[in-house]
């Protein structure tokens, strides 16, 4: 998998919480859910509750998410709303 990627700093600005930081980097990937799904080992019944906000979404999934989805997202919008900015390093 290639290294993901930050995802555009004005769409994730406008996620209202974590959930919604998940969905865009869903929907950022252009895979399919059943791919996704595949990929993380998550049963797709399950994943259409995740992103209904009826379940919640495992954390120990979440790095996985990013590495399938190609982009950081979940943890761009964690750092903002800690008060911190991601940019990637020149190394």
């Amino acid at each position: 998998m290639p290294k993901p990627a930050l995802a555009p700093l004005e769409l994730v600005e406008v996620c209202k919480d974590r959930l919604d930081a998940i969905r865009l980097c869903v929907q950022l990937s252009r895979l399919s859910n059943e791919v996704i799904c595949e990929r993380l080992g998550i049963d797709p019944g399950h994943f259409t509750r995740m992103m209904q906000g009826r379940a919640w979404f495992p954390d120990s999934k979440s790095v996985l998410l990013m590495q399938v989805c190609g982009n950081y997202a979940p943890l761009q919008y964690e750092a903002m709303a800690c008060g911190f900015e991601l940019y990637e390093s020149a190394r």
